[in-house]
């Protein structure tokens, strides 16, 4: 028992290095707090509880000493996993009955999410799922709670509504301080008790950003939900010509809020003064009215109230009466109102109007003892019902009775008030229709097309102007999101292309008796986005949070949308720069320059002037990206041992372009997972892509990363989608890594950026120039930002001369870089490359000391397959290109090799294949060449073949 529950333990909190495991004790209502060190103790103290009462443990470390006997969210300290819980239908444990039925039906729900479960636990009466992350989300801040219970409630979101659509419930579980059961325990919830039991285990382990589809999609549903719940007006201020927008008056008259609002305006608090705005100023002549009830108060200003209407308009909906009544102040006057839980907000009162009228009518006919048949038949008893039927049921059978009473048939009633209904919806879409200048769309047309052309009408119209909601990019319709506080594109689903129309356009059904409102077609939002009309919409590539060098090296530096160039530029995280001179005089250089290698960068212990230049390029790069033709080279920020900092220098690159720390995201082992990320990140238009954790032992190898690396589109499947995407790739990549070793393939697509801190303990460093580097930059990001323009302003003033120095498949970012750092006079630009790739190079080096043992042996001779393998194991050669298996299986692994490797060059030998007809199969010879004509000597090693 207790060897399954130390694994499952070691399993979830093994990679922890702070937190407490916090086992819970059910009989007793209490924690027991264990060191993530003493996973031996935690197990012996769950096994023997496990014997008399149900045990848990915390799915998230905690904090040792909870407030409360289980502990709260604010006691979780670590992210470790996600977890879902699958109730089995079962009469004995679970009163529902809408459960999966069995294990197999639960199993089948985990296939809403494309990620397979790290482990399966059998509970005894259903099923517990877990992803477990490769380590804890340290959760110092309310801010980190946020953002992992985000990512928790999109799994369970998925999962639970896949389970809806088969009729299932699954409880909502999205709870950090969640505790879960533990396999080798029992549950004794039923007679006798249930041992818990692992179903599965995958092994598989899960960074944050591998959910982040699933996490887009909960957001889209939140975002939906709300717009859904809001009031009927939306932020955008309504037409006060508009004879059915409410009128102020007559919302007091319903509201004892509002009536207090305008009574009490000279002594009115700020807060209650802002929402009365934001509800009266929606209303018919809402700017005068809302002048007219503020000039009472003492410190009233006409020029100060235009504002705050303005503001109050575009900044939010109508405030709620929920918010009323709960923080400002609104307990006296909304406990006894009427209205309460009928509608969301004073300004839907409007609304509420016809209601209370037709109550009105309603009971005067039913406390009318004189009333008659044609009393209960009269034009406005019946417009009474049609509301009623909607609104308030009781009341409208109560009429309906009536009408029997009398001796009407309730068929004819019916039929009336039918008649009725559809009459008042004709009325009120004629009164909208004279004030509503959007574009009609009749949804009720038999064709298609006759939807989708008005649809795009609508679309091209709407988003005309400076700031267009939508764009086109890569062939698809895209939107721009705020996510993790930075402004992204993101593809624009079926539900807001949906809402988009309903806002954008004017839909109705067409009768006989004229046009009735309806709603958007679905079949329509999901046409427009599988075959998007590109013509109809403006050009989106990249998003910028700072001045950036366009493709003619203008400056964009203008926040909002660039047709011209396809960029926009985010107002989060700008940054307001003062112009740049078209010729920058030598003290505006000096100066940019200093920023640059004196402040910024000065503390870095660069092991060489190329490294320093390459990590001024990188800095450089999002700047210029636009005026470099082709792809651009990944920039290996690498240091003898950790803490000497990597990750700060990609910070500080990543802060001024983006006013952000980097983004940094793992590199995945698999292809599939790598494919996956990548496309993943480049749908957000990143500046800058920054990869963490390359391996320090063994290769860097990754065919997919080398050739994103040499391309300028990138191509995959949308995940969740069986159409291919192919996404532009403008980001400056970087890579973090201690001693890496590279692949020939990705050695010669690197830059390298080398700190060597020649410190046994480089993270106690103390003498800086500025110790708190980040925010130092972030304070002097202005500065640092023309810093970079100025000193690419130079080079442009210059005639752009290029460098001299240059890499194959990246070229134009050499001579782009090579001649702005030259021009400036910063030196070493790609003066390391060959060194840096005979390093690097981990493949080429150990084919070098293979060939030259080959040589010794057997000279010029042609050798078999089965020879160079026994000679490779003999000293210990190639061991990669070998495997670990049979003679059979390293030589036919040796065969492939050396068919791959045939006429490359190592250590001056040419490696040659011949056939002899006497002996069956290849055989491979090595021929002496020049010293001129080895490769590792020549800038050819790094062309593209």
């Amino acid at each position: 028992m207790s060897k399954i529950t130390k694994q499952y333990l070691t399993h979830l909190f093994a990679e922890a290095e702070s937190g407490q495991i916090s086992i819970f004790d059910l009989k007793r209502k209490k924690c027991g707090d264990f060191k993530v060190s003493e996973i031996d103790k935690a197990v012996r103290y769950a096994s023997k509880l496990a014997k008399s009462c149900d045990v848990y443990v915390h799915a998230a470390l905690m904090k040792p000493n909870p407030k409360s006997g289980r502990g709260s969210i604010n006691d979780a300290v670590g992210f470790t996993c996600l977890h879902v819980d699958i109730d089995i239908l079962n009469p004995k444990a679970h009163a529902e009955t809408n459960l999966p039925p069995d294990e197999d039906a639960a199993l089948e729900v985990l296939k809403a999410i494309p990620h397979e479960p790290s482990l399966i636990l059998h509970t005894g009466n259903g099923l517990l799922s877990l992803w477990i992350l490769r380590e804890p989300e340290i959760m110092g801040s309310d801010e980190d709670r946020g953002r992992c219970s985000r990512l928790l409630k999109a799994v369970q979101y998925a999962i639970r509504s896949y389970a809806a659509s088969k009729s299932w419930k699954l409880d909502n579980t999205a709870d950090l301080a969640r505790l879960i059961r533990i396999p080798g325990t029992l549950n004794h919830k039923t007679t006798p008790p249930k041992p818990v039991s692992v179903v599965q285990d995958t092994g598989k382990r899960y960074n944050p950003d591998d959910f982040e589809d699933i996490v887009r999609e909960y957001d889209e549903h939140v975002e939906q939900a709300a717009h859904d719940e809001r009031p009927r007006t939306d932020v955008t201020p309504p037409s006060h010509d508009d004879p059915y927008a409410p009128k102020a008056d007559e919302l007091a008259k319903e509201c004892a809020w509002l009536d207090h609002c305008r009574r009490d305006a000279a002594t009115l608090p700020e807060p209650e003064w802002y929402a009365m705005l934001s509800i009266i100023g929606r209303c018919q002549d809402g700017r005068a009215v809302s002048h007219e009830w503020s000039k009472g108060y003492a410190k009233y200003r006409p020029d100060e109230t235009n504002k705050k209407v303005d503001h109050a308009l575009t900044a939010a909906g109508p405030r709620s009466c929920a918010r009323i009544r709960s923080d400002l102040g609104g307990e006296t006057y909304c406990s006894s109102c009427d209205h309460w839980r009928l509608i969301t907000s004073p300004i839907q009162l409007d609304r509420v109007s016809p209601l209370a009228e037709a109550r009105r009518i309603a009971n005067a006919l039913l406390q009318d003892e004189t009333a008659t048949l044609n009393s209960c038949f009269e034009d406005e008893v019946f417009r009474a019902a049609a509301v009623l039927e909607n609104e308030d049921m009781e009341m409208f059978e109560a009429v309906r009775d009536l009408a029997k009473k009398k001796g009407g048939r309730v068929g004819q009633f019916d039929k009336k008030v039918l008649t009725v209904r559809r009459q008042m919806k004709r009325e009120r879409a004629r009164l909208l229709q004279v004030h509503d200048d959007r574009i009609g769309i009749q949804k009720n047309a038999v064709e298609l097309p006759d939807m989708l052309n008005p649809a795009w009408d609508a679309i091209r119209e709407q988003n005309l102007g400076d700031e267009p909601k939508i764009f086109h990019r890569a062939g698809s319709v895209v939107r721009l999101a705020e996510r993790d506080g930075r402004t992204i594109i993101d593809l624009v689903s079926q539900t807001h292309m949906f809402g988009l129309l309903g806002r954008w356009a004017r839909w109705y059904t067409q009768s006989d008796g004229g046009e009735i409102p309806a709603k958007p077609d679905g079949d329509v939002a999901g046409d427009m986005l599988e075959i998007p009309n590109l013509g109809d919409l403006p050009r989106l590539e990249t998003v910028i949070a700072a001045p950036t060098f366009a493709k003619d090296g203008s400056i964009i530096q203008t926040p909002g949308y660039h047709g011209e160039h396809a960029v926009y530029f985010t107002r989060l995280n700008s940054a307001r720069t003062r112009p740049i001179a078209m010729v920058p005089d030598a003290s505006a250089i000096r100066h940019a320059r200093s920023m640059i290698l004196e402040e910024l960068l000065v503390d870095f212990p660069f092991k060489s002037s190329s490294d320093r230049a390459h990590a001024i390029a990188a800095l450089l790069l999002p700047f210029v990206r636009r005026m470099i033709i082709g792809p651009t080279p990944l920039h290996s920020i690498e240091a003898p041992m950790p803490g000497s900092g990597k990750t700060l220098l990609a910070d500080v690159i990543s802060l001024v372009a983006t006013g952000l720390n980097a983004r940094i995201t793992t590199l995945p082992e698999s292809s599939e997972e790598f494919r996956k990320k990548l496309t993943s990140e480049l749908m957000r238009a990143p500046e800058i892509i920054t990869w963490d954790n390359a391996p320090q032992s063994g290769v860097v190898d990754n065919a997919d990363l080398a050739a994103a690396l040499t391309s300028t589109t990138w191509s995959d499947r949308v995940l969740g989608h069986s159409r291919i995407i192919s996404v532009p790739n403008m980001a400056c990549w970087l890579l973090t890594a201690n001693n890496p070793r590279y692949s020939m393939e990705l050695a010669r697509r690197t830059v390298r950026v080398r700190i060597d801190v020649q410190n046994d303990q480089p993270w106690n460093r103390t003498e800086f120039r500025h110790p708190k580097l980040l925010e130092w930059a972030l304070g002097h990001r202005q500065d640092l930002i023309e810093s970079v323009l100025t000193l690419i302003q130079h080079w442009v003033a210059e005639s752009k001369p290029e460098g001299e120095a240059t890499i194959g498949s990246f070229e134009s970012w050499a001579r782009v870089l090579g001649g702005i750092l030259s021009v400036n006079e910063i030196d070493g630009f790609l003066e390391d490359r060959e060194q840096f790739f005979l390093e690097a190079d981990s493949e080429g080096e150990e084919w070098r000391e293979f060939v030259l043992v080959w040589a010794s042996i057997h000279g010029e001779s042609s050798v078999g397959v089965e020879a160079l393998t026994r000679l490779a194991d003999e000293y210990d050669l190639l061991p990669v290109t070998r495997g670990g298996g049979t003679v059979r299986s390293q030589t036919t692994r040796m065969g492939l090799a050396l068919r791959a490797q045939v006429d490359r060059i190592y250590a001056n030998h040419r490696i040659e294949r011949n056939r002899d007809l006497h002996v069956k199969g290849h055989r491979y010879r090595l021929v002496l060449v020049s010293a001129s004509d080895d490769p590792q000597t020549e800038p050819a090693l790094w062309e593209d073949s």
